[in-house]
């Protein structure tokens, strides 16, 4: 495993751990942050998958 998706993996964890604080407390900025995080995250992983399979 690359450090890549190590980094990727811990950032979408820490966005699911905020989305469910943020949930559960009705914290509305932690719930904004956590969906942020993980949106950046796959947005980020589907960018580099594409950049693999370009020749």
């Amino acid at each position: 495993m690359n450090i890549q998706k190590i980094i990727a993996l811990v950032i979408l964890l820490s966005g699911i751990i905020l989305l469910f604080y943020g949930f559960i407390e009705s914290n509305r900025i932690s719930l904004i942050t956590g969906i942020a995080l993980i949106v950046i995250t796959i947005l980020d992983y589907m960018k580099l998958k594409n950049k693999k399979n370009k020749p």
